[in-house]
């Protein structure tokens, strides 16, 4: 029989989770679950735009609330991972939401009020993108809200990551490391998302063959960072790697590898994990809304019902909030009750 997960053991403080199609907290299967864990808490919904409200509702309280009140939010498009990629850094303090892309979207209700729901008046919406990525109607629409509107863009995907890696270093101050990913493929990336989004570090991308020229400019500007670069030479090649100036690199056999090779780049205080589906083509939806619950963002894989060796072994020992992206038709049941019983 199924068991609820209590909503006291999700991080957020707040009203019951309605907004949204989520499900949360189950333990699957008739045996029972050690609690020396949490239960797994699913976080799912119909569309890029009700996945990133799913997580915005775990993870922040109502604006005005004492605990987890978002400080700003970041609006992404819904339809392509470019812009979105980079604004790991701004999620610790606000949530991805997703919109419409192009030039004649319209901002969704549901993200409207999700924004109204979180946001003190007056706070910042950071718009990654220019105006052909998410439309000024949709930037207009915001300000009405009575919010400020923001924009961060370039001529690219990787002068868009550097506006953003600016604007993190106004928010978060100076870090000790960046990032840098690949911008061509979101795998690598996304799982550095995360690891950006807790620890406060700037996240740049690059082509693989090449140094991109907005992230060495970046980089030249801001030189006493230690450059992490995300994957390996077939990723990134070595000949970019050093002309970014590159100190080292986390990366593995695969994606997976690689993402779990970020783990221990987290404070000792992140006890939690997530999971997700790191081997369809639209993990990205997940995965980049998925940064602001703060903690390592592991990529299961390609195999919906089993759990893959790599995950296993990340999870062992991780005996906090254990969150699992998406529906049965990414993470089974049977990979879910795996991932519980790994740690």
């Amino acid at each position: 029989m199924l068991s609820p997960l209590p909503l006291s053991r999700v991080r957020r403080i707040g009203p019951p989770l309605v907004a949204v199609a989520l499900v949360v907290g189950i333990v699957l299967g008739g045996v029972a679950i050690a609690q020396s864990a949490p239960a797994a808490v699913r976080l799912d919904g119909t569309d890029p735009s009700s996945h990133a409200i799913a997580v915005s509702t775990a993870v922040f309280d109502d604006a005005g609330g004492a605990d987890t009140t978002a400080r700003h939010a970041v609006l992404g498009r819904d339809d392509d991972f470019a812009d979105s990629l980079a604004a790991g850094p701004l999620l610790n303090g606000g949530p991805l939401l997703y919109v419409p892309g192009g030039e004649d979207g319209t901002l969704p209700g549901p993200v409207a009020a999700e924004l109204q729901r979180i946001l003190p008046p007056a706070a910042d919406v950071f718009v990654v993108g220019g105006v052909d990525a998410i439309s000024e109607d949709i930037a207009t629409a915001v300000e009405d809200l009575g919010y400020h509107v923001v924009r961060l863009a370039g001529e690219e995907r990787t002068a868009t990551a550097a506006a953003i890696a600016d604007e993190a270093t106004r928010t978060h101050g100076p870090a000790d490391r960046v990032l840098v990913a690949l911008a061509g493929r979101w795998p690598d990336a996304v799982a550095g998302g995360a690891l950006a989004a807790s620890e406060q570090l700037p996240l740049l991308l690059t082509d693989g063959t090449s140094a991109s020229t907005a992230t060495v400019a970046w980089l030249d500007a801001h030189p006493d960072h230690e450059v992490v670069v995300l994957g390996g030479p077939a990723a990134i090649e070595e000949s970019v790697f050093t002309a970014l100036g590159g100190d080292r690199r986390l990366t593995g056999e695969t994606r997976a590898h690689t993402a779990a090779a970020m783990v221990a780049e987290f404070g000792d205080d992140v006890t939690g994990t997530t999971v997700m589906q790191g081997f369809a083509d639209d993990g990205w939806v997940h995965g980049n809304a998925g940064a602001a619950l703060l903690q390592p963002l592991l990529l299961n894989g390609p195999d919906v019902d089993t759990l893959n060796s790599v995950v296993t072994s990340a999870l062992d020992g991780r005996t906090g909030e254990l969150f699992v992206l998406g529906g049965t038709d990414r993470v089974g049941t049977t990979a879910l009750t795996a991932a519980e019983a790994a740690r």
